[in-house]
């Protein structure tokens, strides 16, 4: 058979083998077939990035169709990323969308991720979940000023410059809101409670107290019965993996799972 020959039935092998993964559970030892068949059909990498990122994406869309992904599909996930030689940060890359939905998916079936290294002091039996770079905002108030000038003029040394006597009798009107950084830090969300540790402020928010969130694409508000003042926090890169951490966490918290 010639080298062509092989490569297309290697390649017609290789076709076959990911159509299978895409309908059904990896079978033990379909590793070892997907290397050899892959081995055999001369794709470049970027062919074949493209062609595994495809198959990930023919596998994974239909277990997250309900938002809801269960151990053991995040279990055949895994074993299909190995045999395809894929990871997270390849699936990230490859299609954002998707690795968020994943994530989100995996926190409402129940796994919660772990920090190795987090930035707080831990209180005893508490985990962190997730940490991100956020900013607190503050609400500020958007002012002009109304009313013509009611001095008179001046004149002011050689430049011609006239300071207006009486210029600043114009009434002060408030025509909205705008919200401007007040710290930076980091947000770290646990099994107890949300904290914000910042270079200038440093909050707690209990998930005892905590009464609502309000989310927003780039941002997220805490509403806690013990502040009158709801705290918001801007983030990048989106709020849902951050939301449902938090949705997930504290609801564990309230039935007393952790």
């Amino acid at each position: 058979m010639s080298t062509w020959s092989s490569q297309q039935s290697a390649r017609a092998r290789y076709g076959e083998l990911l159509a299978k993964m895409t309908v059904q559970a990896l079978p033990a030892g379909d590793g070892q077939a997907f290397a050899e068949a892959r081995a055999g059909a001369g794709y470049t990498p970027e062919e074949l990035s493209r062609i595994h990122v495809q198959a990930f994406e023919q596998k994974a869309l239909p277990m997250v169709a309900d938002d809801l992904l269960t151990p053991e599909e995040g279990a055949d996930l895994s074993s299909v990323m190995t045999a395809l030689g894929l990871d997270w940060d390849a699936i990230a890359r490859a299609d954002r969308q998707l690795y968020d939905r994943l994530f989100v998916s995996s926190i409402n079936g129940g796994q919660l991720p772990e920090v190795a290294s987090p930035h707080i002091l831990q209180k005893k039996g508490e985990a962190v979940h997730f940490e991100c770079p956020a900013s607190l905002m503050k609400e500020v108030a958007v002012r002009e000023y109304k009313g013509g000038y009611q001095g008179f003029s001046i004149p002011l040394g050689k430049t011609g410059v006239r300071y207006r006597v009486g210029g600043s009798r114009g009434h002060s009107v408030e025509v909205g809101t705008t919200l401007n950084v007040a710290d930076t830090g980091i947000l770290s969300i646990t099994n107890k409670r949300a904290v914000y540790a910042g270079t200038r402020k440093t909050m707690d928010m209990p998930y005892s107290k905590l009464v609502n969130l309000s989310l927003y694409r780039d941002g997220i508000q805490f509403h806690m019965s013990n502040r009158v003042n709801a705290p918001i926090f801007t983030v990048a890169g989106g709020t849902d993996i951050l939301a449902a951490i938090v949705i997930a966490a504290a609801q564990r918290a309230e039935v007393g799972e952790d």
